[in-house]
């Protein structure tokens, strides 16, 4: 019997505090992470893993809504429309465009830490 070259993809199993981050997202890590009693370094590589990606995304398209509510790209969609509307107020378009920007992570601070750690061992024996 010959054997088909793919694996089986296992489905990783979501701990309990990652159920509770991947319930509570919508959109604002640091909201979902102290929800879920992470912290939010910990928050923030679990959104750059596919499963989390995954499980967020099967969450949102099987969440029950009212059709009043705007859902995420809606809302988005909406910014967008009130930010090129030359016809609202400076004000109102520029708050649009926070928003949006908020929306999609524009303004999170990134750090690149560089350099070298020296580790001295000691023998306490001698």
């Amino acid at each position: 019997m010959k054997r088909s070259g793919r694996k089986k993809v296992e489905e990783k199993k979501l701990t309990n505090k990652q159920h509770i981050f991947v319930d509570s997202y919508v959109g604002d890590i640091k909201e979902a992470a102290t929800k879920a009693k992470l912290s939010y370094d910990y928050a923030r590589r679990l959104v750059t893993k596919s499963h989390i990606l995954e499980a967020i995304k099967t969450r949102q398209e099987t969440e029950v809504r009212p059709e009043t509510i705007y859902n995420r790209q809606q809302r988005q969609e909406w910014w967008t429309e009130v930010m090129r509307d030359e016809k609202r107020s400076t004000r109102d378009r520029l708050r649009a465009s926070e928003l949006l920007g908020k929306s999609e992570a524009d303004f999170t601070d990134n750090f690149k830490v560089g350099g070298s750690v020296v580790i001295n061992l000691v023998d306490d024996d001698d």
